[in-house]
């Protein structure tokens, strides 16, 4: 996109602050923690891994969480779909919809710890979270009837579109 998307505008706040607050108004949430490589924010231990080395980093932080991992740049998520997901998810390893990696709900164990350690030693692992969803045992969940809540934002095309069903 070429900016950061965690800044863009929405309403009086940003996607950031927008995501922030969808996710304390989940009442299953103990802690909301945001990984993002800037002063006051939990920062990647590896950098330059992209989502795996955020999920490496909650590992190593929160180990035997359960995390509800959310990117900022799915707006139309709704906190009652994130619930579901959540509540569907008990005694799982990790839980996402069909189809897609994210949101993500996922064990921060010992098992998952190991995981992301051998990928992230061996420089030719795919490191993608799709990859290291099909190889941990991941279930699924059947889509949601608005698939539009799963739409993510990846040009800024896509951003004027989905603005529209922010306000």
């Amino acid at each position: 996109m070429g900016q950061d998307k965690a800044l863009l505008q929405v309403g009086s706040g940003t996607l950031l602050d927008h995501m922030n607050n969808k996710l304390k108004a989940l009442p299953a949430l103990t802690d909301v923690v945001i990984c993002r490589n800037q002063a006051g924010y939990l920062n990647d231990i590896k950098p330059d891994l992209g989502p795996l080395g955020a999920l490496y980093t909650l590992s190593e932080n929160y180990p035997d969480y359960r995390a509800l991992i959310v990117p900022v740049d799915m707006p139309l998520l709704s906190t009652e779909l994130l619930a579901k997901l959540c509540e569907r998810s008990e005694g799982t390893t990790a839980m996402h919809f069909d189809g897609y990696v994210f949101p993500l709900v996922i064990y921060m164990g010992k098992e998952l710890n190991q995981e992301l350690e051998k990928r992230i030693k061996n420089s030719d692992s795919d490191l993608s979270v799709a990859k290291l969803l099909r190889d941990i045992k991941t279930e699924t969940t059947p889509k949601p009837v608005d698939m539009a809540q799963l739409s993510n934002i990846n040009t800024l095309d896509e951003w004027e579109a989905l603005q529209q069903n922010l306000r």
